[in-house]
């Protein structure tokens, strides 16, 4: 096992990352879950690679998949709200615009096309904090996939026979540009190695973990509580959450875990409406027997999570 920690601070003030089991309203996660920040991370990674595109045939895949499947196997994805969290939901129309004529008759066959009205979800926000917890030897060996692809591209083919380096991973990094959906565009204006500074049994949590991972919690003021999300994770999670909820979702499994996130939920009104308002709240937890709460800091101090990390995966980064 080679852990390398990299990080990043995203501006991100629009993003759904939907929630595959909600059905008639389109609603999303709280936070960008493990999985979605994998898939940007590996949007990414294989632009630091010279991937021109990720339909690419690889091995009987895509490389999309490889890229996904190997991050979801050596990686561990960490998020950090850095500013408020504000719930909303949009109404959205589905035209189909092959469909739109322009006949006399154009509205009633614009009719036609009109496929469904749906409510979906939308979380505003500001900043983001990222960490990604990497073996490179694992992501190497998933990579290796690559060096058979079929694209004609020699680039591609030689991926699998490169050796990734920790900066390769903070070039990735500045590349994500977006979270979840397609219009959901974000810029990260930082993104650095990250080294444990401390290790204790208790601290001041700031990032988002798994729940199973802390013993207590000990709110600041007996009225403040953190928040407790459910999110779908990858297999480097799951594996070690003993209360990991296994789904199958149009042929894909899918593991969620329950997390505890350091938010303060509120309101606020808005168009005379009251809307949900989540903000960064930083809280003290005990870790579990096997854990231990790590300070992440990249060497020139602009960058700075508090998370739980299981005790081997603490030792190895230190």
């Amino acid at each position: 096992m080679r852990l390398v920690a990299v990080g990043g601070s995203m501006l991100i003030p629009m993003f759904s990352a939907r929630d595959p089991l909600s059905h008639g309203v389109r609603l999303s996660y709280l936070l960008p879950p493990p999985t979605t920040l994998l898939g940007a991370f590996g949007s990414g990674l294989g632009l630091t690679l010279g991937i021109p595109r990720g339909e690419c045939p690889a091995g009987g895949r895509q490389v999309r998949d490889v890229l996904r499947y190997a991050l979801e196997e050596s990686a561990l994805a960490i998020v950090k709200p850095e500013g408020p969290i504000i719930k909303s939901a949009q109404m959205w129309k589905l035209v189909n615009l092959e469909k739109e004529s322009t006949s006399k008759s154009s509205k009633k066959e614009s009719e036609r096309g009109l496929h469904d009205a749906f409510e979906a979800e939308y979380i505003s926000s500001s900043k983001i904090g990222l960490t990604f917890i990497v073996d490179l030897d694992l992501l190497s060996e998933g990579l290796s996939e690559l060096a058979s692809s079929a694209c004609a591209d020699p680039t591609i083919r030689s991926v699998g026979d490169v050796g990734l380096g920790p900066e390769d991973l903070v070039k990735a990094i500045t590349l994500m540009d977006r979270l979840g959906s397609t219009e959901n565009l974000g810029r990260v204006t930082h993104a650095s190695l990250l080294s444990i500074k401390n290790v204790e049994t208790s601290g001041l949590l700031d990032s988002c973990v798994p729940l199973e991972w802390i013993q207590s919690v000990e709110a600041a003021r007996p009225h403040e509580s953190a928040e407790q999300i459910i999110l779908p994770v990858n297999r480097f999670v799951s594996n070690r959450v003993r209360s990991a909820k296994a789904d199958k979702i149009k042929g894909r499994e899918w593991s969620r875990v329950w997390f505890l996130a350091p938010l303060r939920p509120g309101t606020k009104r808005m168009r005379g409406k009251r809307i949900p308002v989540y903000e960064p709240a930083p809280i003290r937890v005990q870790a579990n027997d096997g854990y231990v709460v790590a300070t992440l800091e990249d060497p020139k101090g602009e960058l700075r999570f508090v998370t739980v990390l299981p005790e081997d995966i603490a030792r190895e980064l230190g």
